[in-house]
């Protein structure tokens, strides 16, 4: 039986920036997922230095949403909507923290239609 799709978010980080930020800039705590490397190189991100200079960059005025787990019941997920000048592209970034570790989960375009 298919697991039901949770629709549960709110307005507030679940993480703390700063944190993820930290955990992220170790090569020991930072988890990059095969989906956020492929939304990554699509958009002209080629190495995980680039990718680090995005999530560095990032401020809590990029945040956009909070929300739970498609897959992982009661595991939450934060949304920044990041704007990159160099590439002039708006980028969705997924994220979350589990066992200390920076879980990257999607870094794609943003389309409007995705909320």
């Amino acid at each position: 039986m298919p697991k039901k799709k949770s629709f549960l978010s709110k307005k507030k980080p679940h993480y703390d920036l700063c944190k993820f930020k930290n955990l992220f800039s170790r090569y020991k705590t930072k988890i990059i997922t095969r989906t956020a490397r492929i939304g990554a190189a699509e958009l002209g991100f080629m190495d995980q230095e680039e990718i680090t200079d995005i999530i560095e960059r990032l401020s809590s005025k990029n945040f956009y949403k909070s929300m739970c787990s498609d897959r992982f019941e009661g595991v939450w997920q934060d949304v920044y909507i990041f704007y990159d000048n160099e590439k002039e592209v708006e980028i969705y970034i997924k994220m979350q923290i589990v066992d200390n570790k920076a879980i990257l989960i999607q870094f794609k375009e943003y389309k409007k239609e995705e909320t």
